[in-house]
């Protein structure tokens, strides 16, 4: 018996001690290109409204904080990539500023992207954001499971003016999200529990150390 419980226990053991890479797959299209004094022009460089958005982010996540591992993004074919420091926010009920209406909403930036530069001038930021006033998505602060991301994401009314590309001299290129994946599934491919798995394969071994013992 002693070793039917043991074998029960390991099987069915939660593994949520172990880090598990979360991956989140975007795209937009480009709506919106400031300059230096957000004062908006059709094109900055090779950037255009309209041009299409595609973008895929890394990141850790270990008892619901998130480090960012990469943090990679293509507009008009021109790549960006993590340079280090990215910074994940996740704001639940919060306003940001005097007359900002509170918030739910989850912010990730590169600070420091490496890429091609307009006339000399250097990427500064990228950044991709999610979420709006409905405040009932998040409870915590704490980082969203899938199906809070895709609430986040439904709701989103932020991501049009918190999604962009950004130059050292303060202009930028702003997208609107289209699409999104968290580990290659959509809001509608909901995956298995992840107990399930390590309860199939306890009850398989329950049924091996029985058929042994008989």
């Amino acid at each position: 018996m002693k070793h039917l419980i043991v074998a029960a226990f390991v099987a069915c053991a939660p593994v949520a001690a172990l880090s598990a890479p979360l991956t989140l797959d975007f795209t937009g299209t480009v709506d919106r290109v400031n300059d230096g004094s957000n004062v908006n022009l059709l094109s900055f460089g090779p950037y255009n409204v309209g041009d299409a958005v595609s973008g895929s982010i890394v990141l850790d996540v270990v008892a619901g904080v998130a480090t960012g591992t990469s943090f990679s993004m293509t507009i008009d074919g021109n790549s960006f990539f993590d340079g280090g420091g990215i910074g994940v926010t996740v704001a639940n009920n919060q306003a940001d500023g005097s007359s900002a209406p509170e918030r739910d909403y989850l912010l990730i930036s590169d600070f420091s992207p490496t890429g091609p530069d307009v006339g000399g001038i250097d990427p500064a930021r990228i950044q991709f954001a999610i979420g709006g006033t409905d405040t009932s998505v998040l409870s915590d602060t704490t980082f969203p499971t899938p199906t809070q991301i895709f609430s986040l994401f439904d709701a989103d009314t932020i991501g049009g003016n918190l999604n962009f590309l950004s130059f050292a001299d303060g202009s930028d290129v702003r997208f609107s999200l289209d699409t999104l994946l968290v580990d290659g599934r959509g809001p509608s491919q909901v995956p298995l529990p992840a107990a399930l798995p390590m309860l199939l394969a306890g009850m398989g071994a329950l049924r091996l150390i029985k058929r042994k013992q008989s």
